[in-house]
């Protein structure tokens, strides 16, 4: 299994791992980690997206699937009709799929339920598999209509569509406490050039880097990009999470060895924090604690990083376990 995004569920009491453009989706026990369920996407030939959401209900859970790789025509309304992705919408506990509806868009992938629970807002890569791929050969991904989608989560109408603001990179990560406060990530992959000047980064496929690519905020039914004066620390966003309390924002860049903090409200940047200075390199998962009062951090195979919630000071380093890669994690408890 190529796991991704995870979520814990105490009402089920469950926890459940997605795959990343794989067929597995899994539930454990929280308390013993064993296994309670496995499934499979709901359409033959689909694969799954990466980042399981919780419903506010607590014992439903939402999970992105996607649409068989398939090079797009040049009709962008007919690509999006003909390989938009799903949100099924499965129990938690058996992953049994209850209900699904649209992402009305391409590859969608992370997944954010606004505060007030009425909306699913939804990052899509906007990509799909170019017509010149090579078989074994690193795939640069061809980016046809990047946008964040919101769908009235009752009813599964979509509400909105905003384009992602550049439309060469794709939206994959987003936050979204309420409508005026959604903030995403994007990535620009590309073939990666040994001695081109920079660390590549250790997250990327063989044979890829990323390049920068802006981090967004949506602002009426625009999305404006950010850090446009630092575009070069923006390479590779990955995890990104909210502080309602402090109406901030964090966003990792591994590859640059940084977190940023933005102001909710306008976006602006409000703090650059080195993590190789506090001593953690290449920061990659990201989460507040439930109490709100400390920020976690896991470096690409390295420790986890504590900071303070009201000033982002260093509050320690555990240096094992070390066993975690890529992709993001959850706090249970402070």
């Amino acid at each position: 299994m190529r796991g991704h995004g995870v979520t814990l569920m105490p009402a089920a009491g469950v926890g459940i791992l997605a795959g990343m453009e794989g067929d597995t989706v899994v539930s454990f026990d929280l308390e013993t980690l064993d296994l309670v369920a496995m499934v499979r996407p709901a359409r033959p030939g689909w694969l799954f997206g990466g980042h399981p959401i919780p419903l506010p209900d607590g014992r439903h859970v939402a999970v992105a699937e996607r649409a068989p790789a398939d090079p797009a025509t040049g009709d962008t309304g007919a690509d999006l009709a003909r390989l938009a992705g799903r949100v099924v919408i499965r129990d938690a506990a058996s992953l049994a799929p209850v209900s699904d509806f649209s992402s009305y868009g391409l590859r969608p992938h992370d997944m954010q339920v606004t505060g007030d629970h009425r909306h699913l807002v939804i990052a899509n890569y906007g990509s799909t598999v170019a017509a010149d791929a090579v078989a074994g050969q690193p795939v640069i991904p061809h980016v046809v209509a990047p946008c964040a989608t919101i769908v009235e989560l009752s009813s599964g109408r979509l509400v909105d569509r905003i384009a992602g603001a550049d439309p060469a990179v794709e939206l994959r990560h987003l936050v979204a406490p309420s409508l005026d406060r959604i903030f995403g990530v994007t990535a620009r992959v590309v073939p990666a050039a040994p001695g081109a000047g920079s660390e590549r980064d250790p997250a990327a496929e063989p044979g890829l880097d990323y390049a920068p690519a802006l981090p967004l905020k949506i602002v009426g039914r625009q999305a404006r990009p950010l850090m446009a004066d630092q575009a070069d620390l923006a390479r590779h966003g990955l995890s990104i999470a909210a502080n309602p309390a402090a109406d901030e924002i964090l966003v990792t860049f591994p590859a640059r060895h940084l977190i940023a903090v933005f102001d909710g409200a306008t976006g602006n940047t409000r703090k650059l924090i080195r993590t190789d200075a506090l001593g953690l390199h290449w920061p990659c998962g990201l989460a507040l604690s439930p109490d709100g009062g400390s920020w976690y951090v896991t470096g690409y195979w390295e420790g986890i990083m504590t900071l303070r919630a009201d000033n982002h000071a260093l509050a320690g380093i555990a240096a094992l376990p070390a066993w975690w890669g890529h992709s993001h994690m959850v706090v249970a408890g402070a």
